[in-house]
């Protein structure tokens, strides 16, 4: 495996719940609570979960979108031996690191300024660092477009005279533009038909191996996980509950919660069957989550001690990590 891009270590984002006439803080919402990973230079992390389990929280906050609350992020290279820690950088530093971390959000109608046109969306980052202005900047800008494919038709028109999949292609450009290692992908294709995100997602796939990019991968449909990510992370409430390779997630998963999420995955070939694990109940409240393991309230093989002792995060093979009390 390559070299670690990002290390992460006891990462944490609460926002406090203040209520009353002088706003005093009455408790907070553990979005992301404790969470170690790393990603390597040119490889895929995903991260998967139901809906609020905090995985935009998460990917936002490793590049500072978000403050965090506690934690180490550190960024490695590109220098051999040089290493940064994002949570303490000041402002100057930070400013610098963003050429290396870049985000892609989910809906790129929302995330373009509707009032500027593709070649200043796409060539703000590098006016912003200095890279280009002038004639220079429109070639770089069409050279991006290029490579997204894309045209110098695009250049002076605005978001709205695309389609979805062509306004992402539009933000993967402007985050390509200023030459990143690592780009979070939140729910990138989420909102694209399904023949569309199959041409999104093959185009990331060449961008990382022509690039050598690293991506973290924010997703809650399994399917396309097993095909585009390297590593997974499964997160609940806040909490990586297991780690593995995409191929071990998808032969053995060992967490009930993966067991539930892999089992809701639609069968793809004929005469095949799956036992699906129908979880009972909603999620627990990251704002008063249940003592011992965040899952037993839900969980189908819950035993005693899962309701008083939180069960931690360990190994349980090469690379792979599982927090459950019955592995």
């Amino acid at each position: 495996m390559s070299a670690p891009l990002l290390e992460v270590e006891g990462l944490r984002k609460w926002f406090p719940i203040r209520r009353g006439w002088f706003g005093r803080e009455r408790g907070a919402v553990r979005a992301v609570d404790g969470v170690t990973f790393h990603v390597a230079a040119g490889e895929t992390v995903a991260c998967v979960g139901e809906s609020g389990s905090g995985k935009s929280t998460l990917g936002r906050t490793l590049l500072r979108l978000l403050e965090p609350d506690a934690g180490t992020i550190r960024v490695h290279g590109p220098e051999s031996g040089r290493v940064r820690t994002v949570e303490s950088a000041s402002a100057a530093e930070l400013r610098k690191m963003r050429r290396e971390l870049q985000i892609v959000f989910q809906d790129p109608y929302a995330s373009l300024n509707p009032r500027m046109r593709v070649v200043d969306l796409v060539g703000e980052g590098l006016v912003i660092h200095g890279l280009a202005s002038g004639a220079e900047l429109r070639e770089l800008v069409l050279r991006e477009l290029e490579r997204v494919g894309l045209d110098a038709s695009a250049l002076d028109r605005y978001p709205h005279a695309f389609s979805g999949g062509q306004r992402q292609r539009i933000s993967i450009a402007r985050a390509l533009a200023v030459s990143p290692r690592f780009v979070v992908l939140d729910e990138a294709v989420s909102a694209l038909d399904v023949s569309v995100q199959a041409q999104i997602l093959n185009l990331l796939a060449d961008l990382r191996a022509q690039l050598g990019l690293a991506y973290f991968f924010i997703t809650h449909d399994l399917g396309i996980v097993r095909h585009f990510a390297q590593r997974v992370l499964v997160l609940y409430l806040g909490r990586i509950v297991e780690e593995a390779t995409a191929a071990e997630l998808f032969e053995s998963p060992k967490h009930p919660y993966s067991k539930a999420l892999w089992s809701a995955i639609p069968i793809q070939r004929p005469g095949e069957s799956r036992a699906r694990i129908v979880l009972a109940g909603e999620p627990p409240s990251p704002a008063n989550p249940p003592p011992g393991c965040a899952f037993h309230t839900r969980c189908p093989v819950a035993i005693a001690r899962c309701k008083v002792e939180e069960p931690a995060l360990r190994s349980v093979g090469a690379g792979r990590r599982v927090a459950c009390h019955l592995e």
